[in-house]
């Protein structure tokens, strides 16, 4: 079996229809990750049932914040060399 080798990054911010058209596009591509940025403040985006397993939830927005990016980041099983924030 083949590792995935490309992360594919959606931002989703707002209109749920568009961002799950988009995954629909891309999701029998089999050397890709796909992870959704939910940037929308209400922070309701939820996986569907037949996606479960194939895509992933990063919560960005909202009361999400830097706190949840960062233990995101670091329960990731890759080596990061550096996390910049950009104020």
């Amino acid at each position: 079996m083949m590792d995935k080798t490309i992360l594919c990054v959606i931002l989703h911010y707002g209109n749920e229809d568009v961002t799950w058209e988009c995954v629909e596009s891309i999701i029998d591509h089999n050397l890709l990750d796909i992870l959704i940025a939910d940037n929308d403040p209400k922070q309701e985006l939820t996986i569907p049932q037949d996606y479960i397993g194939k895509v992933k939830i990063f919560k960005t927005g909202g009361t999400a914040g830097l706190h949840a990016q960062i233990i995101w980041l670091l329960s990731l099983h890759v080596n990061i060399v550096t996390i910049r924030y950009f104020f």
